[in-house]
């Protein structure tokens, strides 16, 4: 525990974001009262997202993916991933999270 805070406050003195802090931050964002805004803007600019190895997505990502895409016709979301190759497990990843996302999209898809 003192290892990650001495990374935290370093982080902090260099001004600097990892791949995770920009994940929290993002999905912190996307919840806000601004979320929306913010959803909407992005989904102007990226109107399709495609996730290959979608089976490696942790729950945070997921969340995300479904605040931008999940429900939006206007939208295009391709999730490409075989749950027998998840390996990401170690860092987060969730095969729950993966059947989650295959149960939801079987329920909006004609």
């Amino acid at each position: 525990m003192k290892y990650a805070f001495s990374i935290q406050q370093e982080k902090r003195q260099r001004a600097e974001l990892g791949f995770d802090d920009l994940l929290s931050r993002l999905d912190a964002a996307l919840q806000s009262a601004g979320g929306e805004q913010l959803a909407l803007a992005i989904r102007q600019r990226y109107p399709v997202a495609m996730i290959d190895e979608f089976q490696d997505t942790d729950p945070q990502q997921y969340r995300i993916f479904q605040k931008l895409y999940v429900g939006r016709e206007e939208c295009g979301l391709l999730l490409i991933g075989d749950p027998k190759q998840a390996i990401y497990a170690f860092r987060g990843a969730d095969i729950f999270t993966y059947m989650k996302a295959r149960s939801e999209v079987s329920a909006t898809t004609p």
